[in-house]
């Protein structure tokens, strides 16, 4: 999986209000997570007068009434005594409802070294650090909203957490955690929470945190069950790993591609990149060093990995930025100073703190750099909690730096799990909060991934377009929680919004309307190198035929629907019979209402944006469901409408037959599909549930000539060609000529610019329909599996009864058929499925009346090809198995509107309708009922 790097064009308008983080991870010698020179004692003893010790215990405060101020919310701070100079600092907080039956959730902070009171304070606790630093505000997102939430400062020194300071590896710090944990439920206050679900979040240095400490927990469980170990058993049922470090070889590569590109701006110079390129892969660089890391285990290794990688690969890549969140430049601007507010000895009194508080602990930090902790791999146990069966989420913020999305994507794609199959075949789905495009997701079985839009290192802290703080953060934990998949649920919250959005009226003034069309043609040419190079990823169409045959198309389907939009909505005055000529009888065309577009990969822009054209000068609000066979054009889609088009009104949804799934599940007033006949009846079958109007835009058959334009995959590329017999040696010999001028190379060349096949699936089905075919090739026939390409192909002596004919072909594969004559062509023709169209080269007048009389097809061409799709004033639609419903310049107006009568019947027309109340009478029915015996004309 490659970062979807062409949707951060769109992101700019939804950057998150400013709001930057205090540091995690220390700055040594100038160099972010470097190594000191002088770590050569690895315990600290803290010079601090604590009240007496009880180890095995804690020492509680209850209730201090300090951040959560919620009504009849519990909370307890303190001390869990592992020994009599070592406490760990806990700060526990009540689920605001239900917390009996809640589920219990520990967060960590990272570092290693950083006080988990940077989570409570900024991030997802009760209340929020003010500006003044002095004083915090309730957090309407709190986790303690769903779950009950324990907030740890270890290991032993971080924080509040005061004593010996001797741990130095994750897997240490597992054990205390474990100590700790045990203490807690063993006391009576906390003991009720033995067998709710518990759960692990952490971040930053809790990607090493996170899936060590769980896989020690499912083993001490596996100790107690078999007699080996004594204590309690911990519910662990919940893993979530935000901006984490996991595995540094994965790893370490994202800060160079991330640099380079991310969704915001390059952070370095190229010459910057290059050589910390040069310092990745040469011999013995990073790369080498982290592998000997792995390879041997050994501290001093691992630690000088830490100190090469961290000086020359991580720290100067950042350039000029913040490390946390690339839109700002560094040093950190976060206003609030959230140590002033933990230093205040009333506060330290209030809730039982007993040492200063320390942002990040160095003597922590400085023990796992000397044992290189940093660079060794959590991989593998974050392999064995996901496949133990527990719910685990990665999570990343995509402007952050120190953990970047391109990193974390890498580690995720590397895991190798139960699930591991599913996750690669699975495309990004939108993730939406409150109906917003808030990031994009994967799920695969009880493993989800998450990156969120324009948010840094600590996820839960920013904000995004119109949500509040740790709004998105929130759904996630809520949907994590309660065991289910990041799932499409918000799916029915779009719709919802849309409708509400229409009734409100905003999408039918005119200027809106026009405003919203010019704005599409802006999508389009500000960003024709993006889609450019999206569509040749996908599906490997160059780029003058994208921009000929997609681009160009939109931008002036636009201007021409901007500029006649006035003249569209005019009201009609039908002609009316004369008696009913004082009458107002008025015809409007109003919008339908909310839109669905579902539109195929073939041509993934102009067959998703040009019905959209229509949506918007009929004033209807639309959900675009583009392909996921084509996941960069459609996630670089989903960003520009967000950027260009009025939120409120317009969307993408991404995803597969899931999300489709719930999408037609829902009640439209229209739905708008393009695609393949066998699921247009699936989705035609879905409409008519709810009554729903439709069009669909469907393949069928096609009397064609050209076959060259996106390797065939087009829904009005040519099935076959009818040629009579007598002229069939000439004509082989055009398409030979023609072949050659077209092909002066071979198309199966790397270099070559021939189209690619989309996907394996459809090269395999093409490559069995060459293997099956009875004609004979005489163009082409060549294919190469690693390229996915397919050289164009003629196939002569092709029966009507070959494999060739028995379904659309869709691809660059082209069978002529010899027929005796005309008439035999036009017959084979009426007894096929209606064509989308129908081209026919000929200067016979008889022929082309043939043709219109006896056959049916959604457009006839004469001596052309695809010359139909750039007339905006003519309807272009399917005709039977082809579909039903047109648009193009006003027939997609027309699509989208309903034809609303009006009349208003005058009070002098009274007198006139006497007759037609009871009760009735011979006078009354002669006088009512006289239409019905009118003479009928002699034919």
């Amino acid at each position: 999986m490659r970062p979807i790097s062409a949707t951060f064009v769109a992101l700019y308008a939804l950057l998150p209000a400013l709001h930057i983080l205090a540091r995690q991870i220390p700055v040594i010698d100038g160099v972010i997570g470097g190594v000191p020179r002088d770590t050569e004692s690895v315990i600290v003893e803290t010079s601090v007068s604590p009240a007496a010790t009880t180890p095995g215990k804690l020492r509680v405060i209850e209730n201090s009434g300090v951040c959560e101020t919620t009504p009849g919310v519990y909370q307890a701070s303190g001390y869990g005594d592992l020994t009599s100079s070592e406490s760990i600092w806990f700060w526990f907080f009540a689920a605001r409802q239900n917390s009996a039956t809640a589920p219990l959730a520990i967060w960590l902070n990272g570092g290693p070294g950083s006080s988990s009171m940077l989570g409570l304070f900024q991030e997802n606790g009760p209340c929020r650090i003010s500006n003044d630093s002095e004083t915090v505000s309730l957090n309407p997102n709190s986790w303690n909203n769903v779950a009950n939430v324990l907030y740890i400062d270890q290991p032993v020194g971080v924080g509040f957490s005061h004593g010996t300071t001797s741990v130095g590896t994750s897997q240490e710090a597992a054990s205390d955690v474990w100590k700790f944990l045990q203490i807690f439920f063993a006391d009576t206050r906390f003991s009720k929470f033995q067998k709710n679900d518990f759960a692990i979040w952490t971040e930053s240095y809790g990607g090493h945190y996170g899936p060590t400490f769980a896989a020690y927990f499912l083993q001490q469980n596996a100790g107690i069950a078999n007699g080996t170990v004594s204590g309690v058993p911990i519910n662990l049922k919940v893993l979530g790993v935000g901006d984490g470090l996991t595995d540094p070889l994965s790893q370490y590569p994202g800060y160079i591609s991330y640099a380079a590109s991310n969704p915001y701006h390059a952070l370095v110079s190229s010459s910057t990149l290059t050589t910390a390129n040069n310092s990745y892969f040469k011999s013995g660089g990073c790369r080498d060093q982290i592998q000997s890391c792995y390879n041997t285990g050994a501290t001093s290794t691992c630690s000088a990995a830490q100190s090469f990688c961290n000086n020359n690969i991580l720290s100067p890549l950042v350039g000029p930025y913040d490390v946390y969140y690339v839109l700002a430049r560094d040093p950190d601007p976060y206003p609030p100073d959230l140590s002033t507010y933990l230093g205040s000895s009333s506060l330290k009194t209030t809730i039982g703190a007993e040492s200063d508080w320390e942002e990040t602990s160095n003597a922590v930090y400085n023990n796992f750099a000397k044992t290189g902790d940093w660079m060794t791999n959590s991989r593998p146990d974050l392999e064995t909690v996901i496949n133990a069966g527990v719910r685990t989420v990665v999570y990343d913020g995509d402007a952050d730096y120190i953990l970047n999305f391109n990193g974390v994507e890498a580690m995720v794609n590397n895991l190798q799990t139960q699930f591991t199959t599913q996750f690669h075949s699975e495309a990004f789905t939108n993730w939406t909060v409150a109906g917003q495009l808030t990031g994009v997701i994967k799920n695969a079985g009880t493993f989800s991934y998450v990156r969120v839009f324009g948010a840094g290192h600590e996820v839960p802290a920013y904000t995004h377009g119109s949500l509040s703080y740790g709004q998105a953060a929130l759904q996630m934990f809520t949907q994590i929680m309660s065991g289910n998949p990041l799932s499409s649920t918000e799916i029915k919250q779009i719709h919802a919004n849309l409708v509400k959005g229409f009734k409100s009226g905003i999408t039918r003034p005119l200027s809106y309307r026009r405003h919203q069309l010019l704005q599409l043609a802006r999508l389009v040419q500000e960003n024709i190198p993006a889609i450019e190079d999206a569509v040749l990823a996908d599906i490997g169409k160059q780029r003058q035929e994208c921009t000929l045959t997609e681009l160009g198309p939109i931008v002036q389907a636009c201007l021409y629907a901007a500029e006649n939009l006035e003249e569209w909505v005019k009201p009609k005055k039908p002609e009316v019979e004369e008696f009913r000529k004082t009458w107002d009888v008025t015809v409007y065309s109003v919008p339908k209402g909310v839109a669905l577009i579902i539109s195929p990969w073939n041509y993934p822009y102009i067959l998703t944006l040009s019905p959209l054209v229509g949506a918007i000068a009929a004033g209807c609000p639309a959900v675009l469901k583009p392909s996921e066979s084509t996941p960069t054009c459609s996630a670089i889609m989903a960003a520009l409408v967000a950027k260009y088009l009025d939120p409120a009104a317009y969307t993408v949804i991404l995803g597969a037959v899931e999300e489709t799934t719930v999408l037609l599940e829902l009640q439209w007033n229209h739905i708008f599909f393009t695609g393949g006949t066998n699921i247009g009846r699936k989705i035609a079958a879905a409409a008519g549930k709810n009554l729903t109007p439709l069009t669909l835009e469907l393949g069928g058959e096609k009397l064609l000539f050209g076959k060259v334009q996106n390797a065939g995959q087009l829904c009005v590329s040519p099935d076959y060609v009818l040629i009579p017999r007598s002229i069939a040696t000439p004509f082989k010999d055009a398409v030979k000529k023609a072949y050659e001028g077209f092909f002066p190379s071979d198309p199966l060349h790397p270099e070559s610019n021939w189209s690619k096949i989309v996907n394996a699936a459809h090269f395999n089905r093409l490559e069995k329909l060459l293997a099956r075919t009875k004609g004979e090739i005489i163009l082409g026939g060549k294919v190469d599996e690693n390229l996915r390409r397919i050289a164009p192909t003629v196939v002569t002596n092709v029966k009507l009864d070959d494999p060739l004919m028995e379904e659309e072909i869709f691809g660059p594969i082209l069978p002529i058929i010899e027929v005796e004559n005309t008439e035999e062509a036009v017959q084979i023709v009426g007894d096929r499925p209606s064509p989308l169209v129908m081209y026919v080269f000929t200067d016979s007048e008889d022929l082309k009346q043939k043709l219109l009389n006896r056959t049916n097809s959604g457009t006839l061409v004469l001596n052309d090809t695809f010359m139909q799709l750039s007339v905006h004033e003519m309807p272009f639609g399917g005709h039977g198995d082809s579909g039903y419903g047109a648009y193009f310049g006003k027939s997609s107006f027309d699509i989208f509107t309903h034809e609303r009568s009006y009349i208003n019947v005058p009070a002098a027309m009274e007198p006139f309708f006497g007759y037609r109340y009871p009760p009735y009478t011979d006078e009354s029915y002669k006088a009512m009922t006289g239409q019905a015996f009118v003479k009928i004309p002699e034919v």
